[in-house]
Parts: C-alpha cells; sequence; structure tokens
C-alpha cells in the first residue's frame, strides 16, 4: 500500500496544536495513579459532579458474529486557508479493548470528505469511499484510555486493557478549497470479530467540547441513520448527556495559489487552463508542481486534473 507523502500538521480536532491529538494524555490519573513508565493515561472526562460514561464508541464495520453491526462516524473540520488545503493523511485515534500495543489491530479504514453533513440533503461525497481500505500504518500511541477514576458515586481503576492507536489513512493528496468539510470512517479489527473503539476529543475538566456535534451511523437494528453522538455520564440517571466531538488530525500542504485549477488564472477553469498547465509543465516551471513535492513530473499531471475535473476551486 502507498504511503502518504511527507507533509506538515494543518488541523486537530478540539487541539490548540495540530500536530497533538485531544486525548488529555496525562503521567497521573485523577486518583493519583502514576502511568507504566514510557506511557501516558488518557482518561475519561470529569467536569464538576460528572463524569463522562463511555471511553469510546463503535466505530466497526460488520463483525462476523453480528451482521448487523456496522457502525461509522463523521465530524466536520473547516479549511481556513485562502487558497485552500492539500490533504495528504488523516490520522484517527481507535483501541481494541484487550488488544496489547505490540501488534497493530486495524485490518483496513474505509474514509470519504463530504461538503455537508454526511446524509444531509446537498451533501455530496467529495472524496473516497465505503470500500478501499486507505490504512498506511498504525502507531502506538504509549497512551492508555481509562475511565474516569472519581468517584461518581464509583470510581473506576486504571488498567492497561485499551492502548490508543494512532491510525493513519491515506488521503490521496486531496485538494479542499475554502469551507467547511465533513469527514466520516471505518475501521476493521484485524480479529474480523472484535469490536473497535474511537475515542472522543477529551479536554481537562469538560465533558464536550465547545460546539461538538460528531455524528455516529448506526446499523439497521438501531435505527439505519446518522445520529449526534452522546455521552449519558454519571452518576446516572442525574448527569445530563452531552454532545462528543472526535480526535482526528489532518496533514497536508497549505496551497500557495488561489486555485489550482484555474491555471491561467483568467477566473474560469477551461481548455485554456490545461494549455497553460502542459506549457508550464513541458518547461518543468515550479508552478507547474500541483502535488507541491518539489519535482515536476508526472504525478503532477494527475494532480492538476483531478481538480480541474471536478471544477476547480
Amino acid at each position: 500500500m502507498c504511503a502518504a507523502a511527507a507533509a506538515e500538521p494543518l488541523f486537530s480536532n478540539c487541539s490548540t496544536n495540530p500536530a497533538v491529538p485531544a486525548l488529555a494524555p496525562a503521567t497521573s490519573s485523577e486518583s493519583g495513579v502514576i502511568a507504566p513508565p514510557g506511557h501516558l493515561w488518557s482518561e475519561v472526562a470529569r467536569q464538576g459532579a460528572y463524569a463522562n460514561l463511555f471511553a469510546g464508541f463503535s466505530c466497526h464495520g460488520d463483525l462476523n458474529s453480528a451482521p448487523t453491526a456496522a457502525f461509522r462516524f463523521a465530524d466536520d473540520f473547516t479549511v481556513t486557508a485562502a487558497f485552500g488545503w492539500r490533504v495528504s493523511r488523516a490520522a484517527l485515534y481507535a483501541y481494541v479493548p484487550g488488544r496489547g500495543s505490540t501488534v497493530a489491530p486495524i485490518a483496513s479504514v474505509n474514509v470519504r470528505i463530504w461538503n455537508g453533513p454526511p446524509g444531509a440533503t446537498g451533501s455530496m461525497i467529495v472524496f473516497g469511499d465505503t470500500i478501499t481500505n486507505r490504512l498506511v500504518r498504525c502507531t502506538d500511541t504509549a497512551m492508555y484510555r481509562v475511565f474516569n477514576t472519581t468517584p461518581l458515586p464509583y470510581a473506576a481503576a486504571t488498567d492497561t486493557n485499551r492502548p490508543i492507536w494512532e491510525v493513519s489513512v491515506d488521503l490521496l493528496n486531496v485538494y479542499l478549497a475554502p469551507g467547511h468539510y465533513w469527514i466520516d470512517w471505518q475501521m476493521q479489527a484485524v480479529d474480523a470479530d472484535a469490536p473497535v473503539f474511537c475515542p472522543p476529543a477529551t479536554i481537562a475538566g469538560q465533558r464536550s467540547a465547545p460546539n461538538a456535534n460528531s455524528l455516529q451511523f448506526r446499523p439497521a437494528s438501531l435505527g439505519g441513520a446518522w445520529s449526534p453522538v452522546l455521552d449519558a455520564g454519571k452518576p446516572e440517571p442525574l448527569a445530563p448527556d452531552v454532545p462528543q466531538d472526535f480526535a482526528f488530525r489532518l496533514e497536508g500542504e497549505v496551497f500557495s495559489v488561489a486555485c489550482p485549477a484555474d491555471f491561467n488564472g483568467d477566473g474560469g477553469v477551461d481548455g485554456a487552463d490545461i494549455e497553460a498547465f502542459f506549457t508550464a509543465w513541458s518547461m518543468s516551471d515550479v508552478t507547474a508542481d500541483t502535488n507541491l513535492d518539489g519535482g515536476v513530473d508526472g504525478a503532477d499531471v494527475e494532480a492538476f486534473f483531478v481538480v480541474w475535473q471536478r471544477g476547480g476551486c
């Protein structure tokens, strides 16, 4: 499988640092237990008298033991750069309960990017599908996901049953113009009948990230539709339900030209742009480096036509 090109961090959902996932890593649990050497806890969030109930949410495809159990997640992000992003990779986060941190537990990931909420009227898929495996690699984050360890009314003990993996997926240097997008994904474990869970974005002292609005697609037995991801909280039933977001990161490059498909800069995307592109490309002009890999070659032709065929920017 082809690996994504080297890239810079562009975005990390609910994190102030685009290179760091929002998983609230800490050397000590809220109850004072020190994490194992070389590792950190990612503890389920608590806010005042209430803590979240779930360590993660199901994001697996069909399981051999439960053929109707197919889940997906979706969360949104905004391309803020004036000329858009070339997105090469997404980093998702997941754990398979009971699997250690020495052998990667994820076998496949499929991903889509939408220009609006998945399934909503008018929303369209701008990248990806539900079939292609875009997994590049799994990397141990050296974090263990643990339930909240303070009494609410009962405390959970720390454990190492849920090592969190960074799951890298190849987005093929897709060009995204400035705007609001949604990414949705589904994973499958190496053990075909094992569930996969994705931890929600976790911020110390907050049960929910500001403006959290993630969605989960549930199997037919649970309605077969997209619905908001909510955490019921504990102690039950006193704690209010709160919406959740998910930790994910995007990597790639910020575009430095207004529109890669409008190559001649005349405000339209047509055959004249193809002629202008090939003129520059044949002379190895740096402006023809449309995939931004530092060279001018056949890959730039492919990258140019991807955005040109979509109507550009």
